[in-house]
């Protein structure tokens, strides 16, 4: 277990000397970082809301009219929520409905578990560590963004398209304490990188938050040079997982997309753009 967790730090100071960087200037009475809860996740796999912050983003009324055309997919029957649940659940470690059980744990028992590798535990552990935080009033900042992002990174190695889809979210959060309009950006960079990740493992869940992010961006949208950058760090951070993957004898990524998932990804793609 001890190669394991060396890999992963390793994975982590290659993407901090690469691509992104925590922010040290922060002092403990400040605003905390809000902790990325999973509510609603059942929900928003049926129609994700558009929020830059995860854990805020409420249920919406299952009131949508689709078509009943006798070639057409009924995409918000309970039948099809249900199976596409199963399947985010299985290649990309969404866990809201299993993770009600872990709740109750320590934060101890869930490091433990999360460092044998428990998919729950890695997809829990990351809101209980600023849960902790606040609890305390503060504490080592610069050292909690790197727990936090070290756990969603161990669990984007391991399956879980959803810990990069909070990755993104989180750089976008820690923009609002950031001073410098250079640093800003450069975490706006960081979090598309992170969104375009999981497109390439087949998870466009991201789409609302890359278009969420994208009227962030209002009429500053990122430069061809700056998309050339998103795209080559996306990149790396890509083959970067798959190398440490490798190393931890895990099979390749299942990047495929099922037939039964592609109505609803277009779906997506015409709601938010592909």
């Amino acid at each position: 277990m001890k190669n394991k967790n060396i890999i992963v730090v390793t994975l982590l100071i290659a993407l901090v000397s690469g691509s992104y960087f925590f922010i040290n200037t922060r002092s403990d009475n400040e605003k905390s970082l809000t902790p990325a809860e999973d509510k609603a996740e059942i929900v928003k796999a049926a129609k994700p809301a558009v929020n830059t912050q995860v854990e805020k983003a409420e249920p919406e009324e299952d009131n949508i009219e689709v078509s009943t055309t006798e070639d057409s997919v009924d995409i918000f029957s309970e039948e099809s929520i249900n199976r596409r649940y199963e399947w985010f659940s299985s290649h990309h470690g969404l866990y809201a409905m299993e993770a009600q059980a872990y709740r109750s744990y320590s934060t101890e028992a869930l490091e433990k578990l999360a460092f044998e590798g428990d998919p729950i535990a890695l997809y829990i552990l990351p809101t209980r560590l600023m849960q902790d935080y606040n609890k305390k009033g503060g504490g080592d900042w610069e050292k909690l963004c790197k727990d936090h992002d070290l756990v969603l990174i161990d669990a984007a190695v391991r399956g879980s398209s959803y810990a990069l889809l909070v990755l993104g979210n989180t750089f976008r959060e820690r923009i609002f304490e950031e001073k410098s309009m250079e640093a800003k950006r450069r975490l706006q960079q960081n979090a598309m990188a992170y969104y375009k990740v999981a497109l390439k493992r087949g998870y466009k869940q991201v789409l609302s938050q890359i278009s969420s992010l994208k009227n962030d961006l209002g009429s500053e949208q990122f430069t061809g040079v700056e998309i050339e950058e998103i795209e080559s760090l996306s990149d790396k951070i890509y083959n970067s997982m798959v190398m440490h993957r490798e190393k931890m004898d895990l099979p390749p990524f299942d990047n495929e997309i099922p037939d039964f998932i592609v109505p609803y990804y277009d779906y997506l793609e015409e709601e938010y753009g592909g």
